[in-house]
């Protein structure tokens, strides 16, 4: 199962989800297993599960723009640095 995730761990065990695929595309089913190590015993009626999803991005633009110094015209080259992230799903559900 490889090196779990420390956000995965609990003081009765873990939880590990291995998908099928790396990349999943818009409106594809992500299919899977989910792992559940237990360590001590509890009392349990049933499993749920959540999920959530967000996408978060980074590009920088190159802005070109002409300025006149000292009686002459630059072509100065600005970088401006953008970020943005979105929250795109959620589901929360039994598991069994």
């Amino acid at each position: 199962m490889g090196n779990v995730d420390s956000r995965a761990k609990q003081d009765n065990g873990y939880l590990y989800i291995q998908c099928d695929h790396q990349t999943y595309f818009p409106g594809e089913d992500v299919t899977g297993v989910i792992y559940m190590r237990v360590t001590k015993a509890f009392d349990a009626h049933n499993v749920e599960i959540e999920v959530k999803g967000a996408e978060k991005s980074k590009w920088t633009e190159e802005v070109h723009k002409q300025e006149e110094v000292d009686g002459e015209m630059r072509m100065t080259t600005e970088h401006i640095k953008n970020k943005d992230s979105h929250h795109i799903y959620s589901f929360k559900g039994p598991c069994f």
